[in-house]
Protein backbone atom coordinates (compact mmCIF):
# COMPACT_ATOMS: atom_id res chain seq x y z
CA UNK A 1 0.00 0.00 0.00
CA UNK A 2 2.78 2.66 0.82
CA UNK A 3 4.28 1.87 -2.74
CA UNK A 4 1.09 2.81 -4.23
CA UNK A 5 0.83 5.93 -2.49
CA UNK A 6 3.95 7.46 -3.64
CA UNK A 7 2.83 6.55 -7.37
CA UNK A 8 -0.62 8.38 -6.56
CA UNK A 9 1.45 10.80 -4.73
CA UNK A 10 3.10 11.68 -8.30
CA UNK A 11 -0.18 11.53 -10.38
CA UNK A 12 -0.91 15.17 -8.77
CA UNK A 13 1.05 17.92 -11.01
CA UNK A 14 4.08 19.60 -9.12
CA UNK A 15 2.11 22.83 -10.46
CA UNK A 16 -0.76 22.24 -8.89
CA UNK A 17 -1.83 24.24 -5.38
CA UNK A 18 -2.84 22.25 -2.54
CA UNK A 19 -6.65 23.00 -2.97
CA UNK A 20 -6.84 21.68 -6.55
CA UNK A 21 -4.88 18.68 -5.21
CA UNK A 22 -7.42 18.10 -2.71
CA UNK A 23 -10.16 19.26 -4.61
CA UNK A 24 -9.71 16.21 -6.78
CA UNK A 25 -10.23 13.45 -4.62
CA UNK A 26 -12.35 14.82 -1.21
CA UNK A 27 -15.03 16.77 -3.26
CA UNK A 28 -15.99 14.60 -6.14
CA UNK A 29 -17.83 10.91 -5.57
CA UNK A 30 -16.12 9.65 -9.03
CA UNK A 31 -12.66 10.78 -8.03
CA UNK A 32 -13.10 8.98 -4.81
CA UNK A 33 -14.98 5.93 -6.42
CA UNK A 34 -12.19 5.58 -9.16
CA UNK A 35 -9.55 5.43 -6.19
CA UNK A 36 -10.67 3.30 -4.55
CA UNK A 37 -11.69 0.81 -7.27
CA UNK A 38 -7.77 1.55 -8.03
CA UNK A 39 -6.10 0.79 -4.93
CA UNK A 40 -8.94 -2.17 -3.48
CA UNK A 41 -9.59 -5.73 -3.93
CA UNK A 42 -12.69 -7.43 -4.21
CA UNK A 43 -13.02 -10.04 -1.45
CA UNK A 44 -13.98 -13.66 -2.62
CA UNK A 45 -17.31 -14.09 -1.36
CA UNK A 46 -18.17 -16.90 -2.61
CA UNK A 47 -16.08 -18.37 -0.14
CA UNK A 48 -17.75 -17.43 2.23
CA UNK A 49 -21.23 -19.15 0.82
CA UNK A 50 -23.26 -15.93 1.72
CA UNK A 51 -26.72 -15.69 -0.77
CA UNK A 52 -27.85 -12.60 -2.09
CA UNK A 53 -30.82 -12.22 1.09
CA UNK A 54 -27.56 -12.14 3.51
CA UNK A 55 -25.64 -9.42 1.70
CA UNK A 56 -28.17 -7.42 1.79
CA UNK A 57 -28.34 -6.58 5.17
CA UNK A 58 -25.21 -4.78 4.27
CA UNK A 59 -27.26 -2.21 1.69
CA UNK A 60 -29.31 -1.43 4.52
CA UNK A 61 -29.43 1.84 5.05
CA UNK A 62 -33.16 2.89 5.81
CA UNK A 63 -32.21 3.94 9.85
CA UNK A 64 -28.30 4.08 8.88
CA UNK A 65 -27.94 1.65 11.31
CA UNK A 66 -26.27 -1.64 9.68
CA UNK A 67 -24.74 -3.41 12.92
CA UNK A 68 -27.41 -4.22 13.81
CA UNK A 69 -28.18 -5.79 11.02
CA UNK A 70 -24.93 -7.42 10.59
CA UNK A 71 -24.55 -8.75 13.98
CA UNK A 72 -27.68 -10.86 13.85
CA UNK A 73 -25.61 -12.60 11.20
CA UNK A 74 -22.53 -15.08 11.82
CA UNK A 75 -21.66 -14.95 8.57
CA UNK A 76 -21.55 -11.51 7.96
CA UNK A 77 -19.41 -10.78 11.28
CA UNK A 78 -16.96 -13.42 10.02
CA UNK A 79 -16.77 -11.77 6.78
CA UNK A 80 -16.33 -8.06 8.52
CA UNK A 81 -13.49 -9.99 10.84
CA UNK A 82 -11.76 -11.37 7.78
CA UNK A 83 -11.52 -8.30 6.01
CA UNK A 84 -10.59 -6.25 9.27
CA UNK A 85 -7.12 -8.34 9.10
CA UNK A 86 -6.30 -6.55 5.54
CA UNK A 87 -7.73 -3.46 5.74
CA UNK A 88 -5.51 -1.81 3.16
CA UNK A 89 -6.90 -4.32 0.74
CA UNK A 90 -10.45 -4.16 1.44
CA UNK A 91 -11.43 -1.59 4.01
CA UNK A 92 -13.21 1.67 2.39
CA UNK A 93 -13.43 4.24 5.22
CA UNK A 94 -11.84 7.60 5.83
CA UNK A 95 -8.69 6.30 7.64
CA UNK A 96 -7.80 3.91 5.05
CA UNK A 97 -8.63 5.97 1.97
CA UNK A 98 -6.64 9.56 3.14
CA UNK A 99 -3.37 7.79 3.03
CA UNK A 100 -3.82 7.88 -0.64
CA UNK A 101 -4.03 11.41 -1.08
CA UNK A 102 -1.39 13.82 -1.17
CA UNK A 103 -1.39 16.34 0.82
CA UNK A 104 -4.47 14.99 2.39
CA UNK A 105 -6.09 17.93 5.26
CA UNK A 106 -8.05 16.03 7.97
CA UNK A 107 -9.34 19.19 9.32
CA UNK A 108 -10.91 20.37 5.49
CA UNK A 109 -11.77 17.47 3.90
CA UNK A 110 -12.66 14.00 6.59
CA UNK A 111 -16.21 15.01 6.91
CA UNK A 112 -16.60 15.69 2.89
CA UNK A 113 -15.19 12.22 2.47
CA UNK A 114 -17.17 10.47 4.57
CA UNK A 115 -20.19 11.81 3.54
CA UNK A 116 -19.38 11.11 -0.46
CA UNK A 117 -18.61 7.58 0.83
CA UNK A 118 -22.10 7.60 2.34
CA UNK A 119 -23.39 8.41 -1.37
CA UNK A 120 -21.91 5.40 -2.55
CA UNK A 121 -23.25 3.47 -0.43
CA UNK A 122 -26.67 4.54 -0.96
CA UNK A 123 -25.86 4.82 -4.55
CA UNK A 124 -25.24 0.33 -4.03
CA UNK A 125 -21.93 0.82 -5.13
CA UNK A 126 -20.56 0.17 -1.93
CA UNK A 127 -21.46 -2.80 1.09
CA UNK A 128 -21.77 -1.11 4.79
CA UNK A 129 -19.73 -3.49 6.88
CA UNK A 130 -18.82 -3.28 11.02
CA UNK A 131 -15.45 -2.41 11.08
CA UNK A 132 -13.32 -5.21 13.68
CA UNK A 133 -9.48 -3.28 12.57
CA UNK A 134 -7.32 -2.92 14.92
CA UNK A 135 -8.45 1.01 17.26
CA UNK A 136 -11.74 0.45 15.86
CA UNK A 137 -14.47 2.46 18.01
CA UNK A 138 -16.75 -0.68 17.47
CA UNK A 139 -20.29 0.12 17.40
CA UNK A 140 -19.59 3.99 16.63
CA UNK A 141 -16.86 3.85 14.17
CA UNK A 142 -19.28 3.76 10.82
CA UNK A 143 -18.80 4.63 7.66
CA UNK A 144 -16.90 1.64 6.78
CA UNK A 145 -17.88 -0.39 3.22
CA UNK A 146 -16.04 -2.95 1.20
CA UNK A 147 -16.59 -3.30 -2.46
CA UNK A 148 -19.95 -5.37 -3.56
CA UNK A 149 -19.35 -8.98 -5.34
CA UNK A 150 -19.99 -7.80 -8.98
CA UNK A 151 -17.48 -10.76 -10.91
CA UNK A 152 -18.24 -7.81 -14.21
CA UNK A 153 -16.87 -5.19 -12.46
CA UNK A 154 -14.04 -7.14 -10.71
CA UNK A 155 -12.45 -8.30 -14.02
CA UNK A 156 -12.66 -4.86 -16.10
CA UNK A 157 -10.76 -3.37 -12.82
CA UNK A 158 -8.59 -6.47 -13.27
CA UNK A 159 -7.99 -5.47 -16.70
CA UNK A 160 -7.27 -2.26 -16.03
CA UNK A 161 -4.50 -2.40 -13.19
CA UNK A 162 -2.80 -5.62 -15.60
CA UNK A 163 -3.02 -2.90 -18.32
CA UNK A 164 0.47 -2.23 -19.73
CA UNK A 165 0.37 2.43 -19.15
CA UNK A 166 1.29 4.54 -16.54
CA UNK A 167 -0.69 4.87 -13.44
CA UNK A 168 -2.42 8.61 -14.93
CA UNK A 169 -3.51 6.18 -17.76
CA UNK A 170 -5.27 3.75 -15.34
CA UNK A 171 -6.83 5.97 -12.96
CA UNK A 172 -8.29 8.32 -16.20
CA UNK A 173 -9.85 5.00 -16.81
CA UNK A 174 -11.20 4.34 -13.73
CA UNK A 175 -12.42 7.50 -13.55
CA UNK A 176 -14.66 6.66 -16.37
CA UNK A 177 -15.31 3.44 -15.17
CA UNK A 178 -16.74 5.28 -11.80
CA UNK A 179 -19.02 8.06 -14.04
CA UNK A 180 -20.68 5.08 -15.83
CA UNK A 181 -21.29 3.45 -12.31
CA UNK A 182 -22.65 6.11 -10.43
CA UNK A 183 -24.26 8.10 -13.42
CA UNK A 184 -26.19 5.48 -15.61
CA UNK A 185 -26.05 2.68 -14.03
CA UNK A 186 -28.29 0.32 -11.40
CA UNK A 187 -26.66 -0.33 -8.16
CA UNK A 188 -25.39 -4.05 -6.52
CA UNK A 189 -28.68 -6.42 -7.19
CA UNK A 190 -27.71 -9.94 -6.65
CA UNK A 191 -24.77 -12.40 -5.96
CA UNK A 192 -21.98 -13.21 -8.10
CA UNK A 193 -23.68 -16.86 -9.35
CA UNK A 194 -26.69 -15.37 -10.17
CA UNK A 195 -25.47 -12.31 -12.07
CA UNK A 196 -26.89 -11.67 -15.20
CA UNK A 197 -24.26 -11.13 -18.06
CA UNK A 198 -24.47 -8.23 -21.04
CA UNK A 199 -24.92 -11.08 -23.64
CA UNK A 200 -28.33 -12.08 -21.63
CA UNK A 201 -29.17 -8.38 -20.95
CA UNK A 202 -28.84 -8.18 -24.77
CA UNK A 203 -30.67 -10.85 -25.74
CA UNK A 204 -33.52 -10.01 -23.30
CA UNK A 205 -33.49 -6.12 -25.33
CA UNK A 206 -34.07 -7.88 -28.11
CA UNK A 207 -37.21 -9.75 -26.77
CA UNK A 208 -38.55 -6.83 -26.09
CA UNK A 209 -38.00 -5.35 -29.40
CA UNK A 210 -39.35 -8.14 -31.05
CA UNK A 211 -42.81 -8.01 -28.70
CA UNK A 212 -43.15 -4.38 -29.85
CA UNK A 213 -42.65 -4.90 -33.52
CA UNK A 214 -44.70 -7.88 -33.52
CA UNK A 215 -47.67 -7.53 -30.97
CA UNK A 216 -49.37 -11.28 -32.55
CA UNK A 217 -46.85 -13.33 -31.03
CA UNK A 218 -48.42 -12.08 -27.20
CA UNK A 219 -46.14 -12.77 -24.25
CA UNK A 220 -44.62 -15.70 -25.51
CA UNK A 221 -41.07 -16.35 -24.90
CA UNK A 222 -39.00 -16.04 -27.97
CA UNK A 223 -36.11 -18.51 -27.95
CA UNK A 224 -33.23 -16.84 -29.80
CA UNK A 225 -31.58 -19.90 -30.83
CA UNK A 226 -34.61 -21.48 -32.08
CA UNK A 227 -35.40 -17.87 -34.26
CA UNK A 228 -32.03 -17.89 -36.23
CA UNK A 229 -33.03 -21.38 -37.58
CA UNK A 230 -37.16 -21.82 -37.62
CA UNK A 231 -38.75 -20.31 -40.51
CA UNK A 232 -41.56 -19.15 -38.60
CA UNK A 233 -39.40 -16.69 -36.80
CA UNK A 234 -37.45 -16.13 -39.44
CA UNK A 235 -38.54 -12.70 -39.87
CA UNK A 236 -38.55 -11.51 -36.42
CA UNK A 237 -34.66 -12.61 -36.13
CA UNK A 238 -33.64 -10.53 -39.17
CA UNK A 239 -35.43 -7.96 -37.33
CA UNK A 240 -33.30 -8.17 -34.13
CA UNK A 241 -30.22 -10.00 -34.94
CA UNK A 242 -27.88 -7.20 -34.28
CA UNK A 243 -29.24 -6.34 -30.82
CA UNK A 244 -27.60 -9.49 -29.41
CA UNK A 245 -24.47 -8.41 -30.94
CA UNK A 246 -23.52 -5.51 -29.53
CA UNK A 247 -20.98 -6.91 -26.75
CA UNK A 248 -18.43 -7.43 -29.83
CA UNK A 249 -19.58 -4.77 -32.18
CA UNK A 250 -20.06 -1.52 -29.77
CA UNK A 251 -16.89 0.95 -30.68
CA UNK A 252 -18.47 4.21 -28.95
CA UNK A 253 -20.81 4.83 -25.81
CA UNK A 254 -22.67 7.49 -24.59
CA UNK A 255 -23.38 7.40 -20.60
CA UNK A 256 -25.79 9.82 -19.23
CA UNK A 257 -28.07 9.69 -15.80
CA UNK A 258 -29.60 6.39 -15.82
CA UNK A 259 -28.91 5.15 -19.02
CA UNK A 260 -26.12 4.62 -21.92
CA UNK A 261 -26.19 4.64 -25.39
CA UNK A 262 -24.46 2.31 -27.34
CA UNK A 263 -23.18 2.96 -31.01
CA UNK A 264 -21.72 -0.01 -33.21
CA UNK A 265 -19.70 -0.12 -36.44
CA UNK A 266 -22.21 1.07 -38.55
CA UNK A 267 -23.43 4.12 -36.67
CA UNK A 268 -26.69 2.28 -35.09
CA UNK A 269 -27.41 3.48 -31.63
CA UNK A 270 -28.76 0.85 -28.62
CA UNK A 271 -30.05 2.83 -25.62
CA UNK A 272 -30.10 0.67 -22.65
CA UNK A 273 -31.85 1.97 -19.47
CA UNK A 274 -31.78 -0.53 -17.11
CA UNK A 275 -28.35 -1.56 -17.33
CA UNK A 276 -25.81 -2.75 -14.73
CA UNK A 277 -22.14 -3.91 -14.03
CA UNK A 278 -22.14 -6.26 -17.20
CA UNK A 279 -21.91 -3.00 -19.19
CA UNK A 280 -18.56 -3.48 -18.43
CA UNK A 281 -18.57 -6.98 -19.99
CA UNK A 282 -18.29 -5.06 -23.65
CA UNK A 283 -15.22 -5.71 -26.01
CA UNK A 284 -14.89 -1.64 -26.03
CA UNK A 285 -13.32 -1.99 -22.29
CA UNK A 286 -11.33 -4.73 -23.07
CA UNK A 287 -8.36 -2.68 -25.02
CA UNK A 288 -7.48 1.23 -25.16
CA UNK A 289 -9.82 4.09 -25.27
CA UNK A 290 -10.58 7.95 -24.99
CA UNK A 291 -13.13 10.08 -23.41
CA UNK A 292 -14.19 12.94 -23.21
CA UNK A 293 -16.81 14.87 -20.82
CA UNK A 294 -19.27 17.09 -22.80
CA UNK A 295 -22.45 18.48 -21.27
CA UNK A 296 -23.72 16.12 -18.85
CA UNK A 297 -21.85 13.20 -20.65
CA UNK A 298 -19.55 10.77 -20.75
CA UNK A 299 -18.04 9.85 -24.36
CA UNK A 300 -15.89 7.14 -24.53
CA UNK A 301 -14.57 6.21 -28.57
CA UNK A 302 -12.12 3.24 -29.28
CA UNK A 303 -9.95 2.46 -31.76
CA UNK A 304 -11.86 0.86 -34.18
CA UNK A 305 -14.01 4.33 -34.37
CA UNK A 306 -11.96 6.54 -34.13
CA UNK A 307 -9.41 5.21 -37.30
CA UNK A 308 -5.98 5.09 -37.93
CA UNK A 309 -4.47 8.05 -35.97
CA UNK A 310 -5.67 6.65 -32.60
CA UNK A 311 -2.15 6.13 -30.82
CA UNK A 312 -1.02 9.33 -31.77
CA UNK A 313 -4.20 10.88 -30.31
CA UNK A 314 -4.58 9.09 -27.40
CA UNK A 315 -0.60 9.93 -26.60
CA UNK A 316 -1.49 14.35 -27.38
CA UNK A 317 -4.60 13.85 -24.88
CA UNK A 318 -2.28 12.43 -22.05
CA UNK A 319 0.52 14.58 -22.55
CA UNK A 320 -2.51 17.50 -21.89
CA UNK A 321 -3.92 15.74 -19.23
CA UNK A 322 0.02 15.69 -17.78
CA UNK A 323 0.37 19.65 -18.78
CA UNK A 324 3.70 18.75 -20.85
CA UNK A 325 1.65 19.88 -23.88
CA UNK A 326 1.80 23.93 -23.88
CA UNK A 327 -1.27 25.29 -24.45
CA UNK A 328 -1.99 28.80 -23.09
CA UNK A 329 -1.12 32.20 -25.44
CA UNK A 330 1.73 32.97 -22.75
CA UNK A 331 3.18 30.00 -23.65
CA UNK A 332 3.27 30.26 -27.33
CA UNK A 333 5.18 33.81 -26.82
CA UNK A 334 7.98 32.23 -25.08
CA UNK A 335 8.68 29.55 -27.35
CA UNK A 336 7.99 31.79 -30.47
CA UNK A 337 10.57 34.09 -28.50
CA UNK A 338 13.46 31.28 -28.84
CA UNK A 339 12.73 30.59 -32.83
CA UNK A 340 16.06 32.30 -33.97
CA UNK A 341 16.23 31.14 -37.70
CA UNK A 342 16.72 34.12 -40.21
CA UNK A 343 13.53 32.85 -42.19
CA UNK A 344 10.28 31.82 -41.20
CA UNK A 345 10.26 28.88 -43.54
CA UNK A 346 6.34 27.43 -42.01
CA UNK A 347 7.05 23.90 -42.40
CA UNK A 348 9.85 24.46 -40.31
CA UNK A 349 7.91 27.14 -37.54
CA UNK A 350 5.40 24.14 -37.40
CA UNK A 351 8.15 21.69 -36.34
CA UNK A 352 9.81 24.00 -33.99
CA UNK A 353 6.82 24.47 -32.15
CA UNK A 354 5.51 21.10 -32.25
CA UNK A 355 9.00 19.82 -30.67
CA UNK A 356 8.50 22.31 -28.28
CA UNK A 357 5.28 20.49 -27.34
CA UNK A 358 3.14 23.67 -28.13
CA UNK A 359 -0.30 22.74 -28.87
CA UNK A 360 -1.60 23.73 -32.24
CA UNK A 361 -4.31 23.80 -33.64
CA UNK A 362 -5.18 22.54 -37.30
CA UNK A 363 -7.09 26.17 -37.89
CA UNK A 364 -3.54 27.65 -36.81
CA UNK A 365 -1.71 25.51 -39.64
CA UNK A 366 -4.31 26.54 -42.05
CA UNK A 367 -4.39 30.47 -41.60
CA UNK A 368 -0.58 30.05 -41.22
CA UNK A 369 -0.43 28.97 -44.62
CA UNK A 370 -2.23 31.94 -45.80
CA UNK A 371 0.09 34.36 -43.92
CA UNK A 372 2.98 33.02 -45.41
CA UNK A 373 1.72 34.05 -48.80
CA UNK A 374 1.47 37.51 -47.52
CA UNK A 375 3.45 39.99 -48.78
CA UNK A 376 4.96 41.29 -45.39
CA UNK A 377 6.14 37.45 -44.90
CA UNK A 378 6.77 36.93 -48.52
CA UNK A 379 9.32 39.86 -48.54
CA UNK A 380 10.74 39.33 -45.23
CA UNK A 381 12.21 35.69 -47.00
CA UNK A 382 13.13 36.84 -49.84
CA UNK A 383 15.58 39.70 -48.75
CA UNK A 384 16.09 37.82 -45.40
CA UNK A 385 20.18 39.33 -44.91
CA UNK A 386 18.68 43.04 -45.20
CA UNK A 387 18.95 45.10 -41.58
CA UNK A 388 15.58 46.60 -42.22
CA UNK A 389 14.44 42.61 -41.55
CA UNK A 390 15.37 42.81 -37.72
CA UNK A 391 12.53 45.73 -37.45
CA UNK A 392 10.12 43.76 -39.18
CA UNK A 393 10.75 40.45 -36.99
CA UNK A 394 9.16 41.31 -33.99
CA UNK A 395 5.95 42.66 -36.06
CA UNK A 396 5.82 39.42 -37.56
CA UNK A 397 6.12 37.95 -34.10
CA UNK A 398 3.06 39.48 -32.74
CA UNK A 399 0.97 38.51 -35.96
CA UNK A 400 1.99 34.95 -35.42
CA UNK A 401 0.62 35.91 -31.36
CA UNK A 402 -2.50 37.01 -32.62
CA UNK A 403 -2.89 34.28 -35.29
CA UNK A 404 -2.54 31.72 -32.40
CA UNK A 405 -5.08 33.46 -30.20
CA UNK A 406 -7.54 33.70 -32.56
CA UNK A 407 -7.36 30.22 -33.69
CA UNK A 408 -6.88 28.08 -30.71
CA UNK A 409 -9.96 27.61 -28.08
CA UNK A 410 -8.58 26.21 -26.04
CA UNK A 411 -7.17 29.62 -24.38
CA UNK A 412 -10.07 29.71 -21.52
CA UNK A 413 -8.36 30.39 -17.98
CA UNK A 414 -11.04 28.89 -16.64
CA UNK A 415 -10.98 25.64 -18.96
CA UNK A 416 -10.38 22.57 -17.22
CA UNK A 417 -7.57 20.36 -18.88
CA UNK A 418 -10.06 17.72 -19.78
CA UNK A 419 -12.12 20.17 -22.04
CA UNK A 420 -8.79 21.46 -23.94
CA UNK A 421 -8.28 17.35 -24.83
CA UNK A 422 -11.83 17.76 -26.08
CA UNK A 423 -11.29 21.67 -27.72
CA UNK A 424 -8.13 20.19 -29.38
CA UNK A 425 -9.44 16.54 -30.51
CA UNK A 426 -12.28 18.73 -32.09
CA UNK A 427 -10.25 20.77 -34.02
CA UNK A 428 -7.86 18.01 -35.23
CA UNK A 429 -10.42 15.25 -36.24
CA UNK A 430 -13.54 17.48 -37.12
CA UNK A 431 -15.10 15.55 -34.71
CA UNK A 432 -18.22 17.67 -32.51
CA UNK A 433 -19.45 16.25 -29.13
CA UNK A 434 -22.58 18.09 -28.99
CA UNK A 435 -23.49 17.03 -32.04
CA UNK A 436 -22.73 13.35 -31.93
CA UNK A 437 -24.87 13.28 -28.61
CA UNK A 438 -28.03 15.42 -29.80
CA UNK A 439 -27.56 12.58 -32.54
CA UNK A 440 -27.13 9.67 -30.41
CA UNK A 441 -27.83 10.51 -26.29
CA UNK A 442 -31.32 8.21 -25.58
CA UNK A 443 -31.66 6.82 -29.30
CA UNK A 444 -32.59 3.56 -29.60
CA UNK A 445 -31.96 0.86 -32.61
CA UNK A 446 -34.73 1.08 -35.39
CA UNK A 447 -35.11 -2.25 -36.74
CA UNK A 448 -35.61 -3.64 -40.01
CA UNK A 449 -38.54 -5.41 -40.96
CA UNK A 450 -37.16 -8.19 -43.26
CA UNK A 451 -39.67 -10.03 -45.50
CA UNK A 452 -38.76 -13.44 -46.33
CA UNK A 453 -37.27 -12.82 -49.83
CA UNK A 454 -35.51 -9.87 -48.16
CA UNK A 455 -36.17 -7.91 -50.85
CA UNK A 456 -38.34 -5.15 -49.11
CA UNK A 457 -36.66 -3.27 -45.93
CA UNK A 458 -39.11 -1.46 -44.25
CA UNK A 459 -37.64 0.92 -41.20
CA UNK A 460 -39.52 1.76 -38.72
Amino acid sequence: MGKFKIKYKNLISKEQTKDKANNKIATSRINLYALILFVKDFYDFLSQGLDYKTLKCMTFYESDDIQAEIEKNEKLITLCERCSKKPQKYIINERYIRENIAQYDHEAHSKTIKNNLKELYRNDTLLGIINKTEGSQSRNDRNTYILPPIQSLERHCKNIKASNVCNKTKYKRFKDTASIAIMSLRGFESMPKKEIGLKQALEQKARETAEKLYPGIGGMTINLAVAQTDPKYKEIWHSIEYISKYDDSTVALIAYEKGVTLIDYENRPLMLTDVGFEIFELSLFSGEWISFRCEDCLIILSPKYVGGDFSQLAQQIYKILDEKSRYKASDFSKILKGYTDDKFDTSALIKYLENSDTLLSEKFKDELDKFSRSKLFESFNEFENLPQNEWIKPGIKLDLNLLYKTTSPWLDKNMALEDVCLAWYEQKTGFCAKEFIKKYKRQDYKPVIVKFDRSKDIEL
